[in-house]
């Protein structure tokens, strides 16, 4: 389970750093959520062990305010509540978005965690040898930081 008060967020080497550098697909018009908060949510969740659109938005809605304020979530103008993103803004954003990209950005977040700069490598060949997996992970820390 990921413990989000341990979790560099903000600033620089924190997670919104790097996520900040993902383009928004999505046209001006009609946003709400920002796109850095929505990935933020996203990758919090999937690293807590829960994946699925509604899952994340199930979870973004258990956050406390000053969490949804570190993931830069949508604040109402008159309360001042934060405001988690639902299921279809995060549906919407993870669609549009580039898996590539978030890749990307996760794995160079994830690689400067490396405490001794030890990353693993491993391969496999799928299906009788017509695909093929590689991954590299953080052995110490048992994640894996990008697989193509």
């Amino acid at each position: 389970m990921l413990d989000l008060n341990k979790v560099s967020l903000e600033g620089e080497g924190g997670l919104l750093s790097y996520l900040a550098r993902i383009p928004d697909p999505r046209k001006k018009r009609g946003i709400q959520h920002d796109n850095l908060s929505v990935l933020a949510i996203a990758i919090c969740t999937i690293l807590s062990g829960m994946t699925g659109f509604v899952a994340i938005a199930e979870w973004a809605g258990r956050l406390t305010q000053d969490l949804l304020k570190r993931l830069n979530c949508l604040r109402h103008p008159e309360t001042g509540v934060y405001i988690p993103p639902g299921e279809p803004a995060i549906r919407r954003v993870l669609q549009a978005v580039g898996a590539d990209k978030v890749d990307q950005a996760l794995s160079q977040w994830l690689s400067q965690k490396a405490d001794d700069g030890a990353i693993a490598v491993d391969g496999k060949a799928l299906s009788g040898g017509k695909a093929h997996l590689l991954s590299a992970f953080l052995q110490k820390q048992k994640i894996t930081i990008g697989q193509v």
